[in-house]
């Protein structure tokens, strides 16, 4: 009896044991589950956030433009990415928003106008955090701080001038901030410029160059920062980017003439012209005489005519923004 007892409580020991064995293998092959890899990244994009003025006055105008720059993983501009802002600071500070998504060049922006003289801080904190459509944040927020100073001295006046007065499309512009000011004198080389050509570039330097690659009228904002840290309020000028001028033909030069039955005869376009910013991509010939049409790169094309009669040569310029001229030769055909 005793041996019977002994053999049936080691018969349920094995049978526990075995079942707590396959209870933890179970768990651990739960544990080894990869997990998933579909969520955000910290790699999926690169988020940089500037501000255009390091240190403003406490004097309730004086303003800093928050930007946010959003590139995905290949270089390229994230658009739609929606961001959070978080600013803190003295009491009377004023904040343009405090959610913005990015265009489609994956820019956004923000307004921080400085508090009063009243206020009482000389720091304001500004953090913005991606979120994804619900609000959660994807990555870390960026960080950054804006210096304030007592209304006790004086800010830089942005000034700047521009040339040409009206630039076409890829035509060199320059932007000269010379006519700026501080403490009543010129600033010179003792302040530091910083340009928003509102095409989604800036730039640094009291004289700059900039071309544009797209017509219509371009918002562009200069603010200057003094020696010690004081920011202008910005100074803002409209550039009206016109599209280079249209193609031309002009005439078209034929020889030998006149012009023989079975010879071989040149035609040459090279009179052909087009505005500053756009150049000639090539040249159409339609022969008239019921052969094919002919597109060449040059200028120049040659052609036979094999009967007599008068044939009207239509020849069609186009140029690297897609516009076209045409213009029509007669030839008298021997």
């Amino acid at each position: 009896m005793m041996r019977n007892r002994r053999r049936h409580l080691g018969l349920l020991s094995a049978v526990f044991s075995l079942t707590l064995a396959l209870l933890v293998s179970g768990c651990s092959l739960e544990q080894q589950t990869p997990p998933s890899i579909s969520g955000p990244s910290e790699f999926a994009m690169n988020v940089v956030v500037t501000s255009s003025a390091t240190v403003i006055q406490r004097d309730g105008v004086s303003q800093a433009v928050i930007t946010v720059q959003v590139r995905d993983f290949a270089g390229k501009p994230a658009v739609s990415q929606r961001f959070l802002l978080q600013a803190t600071g003295p009491n009377g500070m004023v904040v343009s928003a405090t959610e913005v998504t990015t265009d489609v060049n994956g820019l956004a922006s923000i307004l921080i106008t400085a508090p009063p003289s009243s206020s009482v801080g000389d720091l304001i904190s500004v953090a913005l955090t991606p979120v994804d459509g619900n609000g959660v944040a994807v990555q870390a927020s960026r960080s950054l701080g804006i210096g304030l100073t007592p209304l006790n001295g004086t800010v830089p006046t942005a000034s700047f001038a521009f040339a040409p007065a009206a630039p076409k499309v890829n035509e060199v512009v320059t932007f000269n901030a010379g006519a700026s000011t501080d403490e009543g004198a010129a600033c010179g080389t003792a302040c530091t410029y910083r340009w928003n050509f509102g095409d989604g570039n800036t730039g640094t330097g009291m004289i700059v160059t900039k071309s544009y690659s797209a017509s219509g009228n371009k918002t562009v904002t200069l603010t200057v920062i003094d020696a010690a840290g004081a920011s202008s309020l910005p100074s803002t000028q409209t550039v009206a980017v016109a599209a280079p001028d249209l193609p031309s033909v002009g005439t078209v030069g034929v020889s030998p003439t006149p012009v023989k039955v079975g010879v071989s005869t040149n035609f040459d376009a090279g009179g052909a012209t087009v505005g500053a910013g756009a150049t000639l991509a090539d040249y159409t010939w339609v022969w008239g005489d019921g052969t094919s049409t002919e597109t060449t790169s040059a200028a120049q094309a040659k052609h036979t005519f094999d009967a007599l009669g008068t044939y009207t040569v239509r020849t069609t310029v186009r140029d690297s923004l897609n516009r076209t001229a045409t213009t029509t030769t007669s030839v008298k055909v021997e």
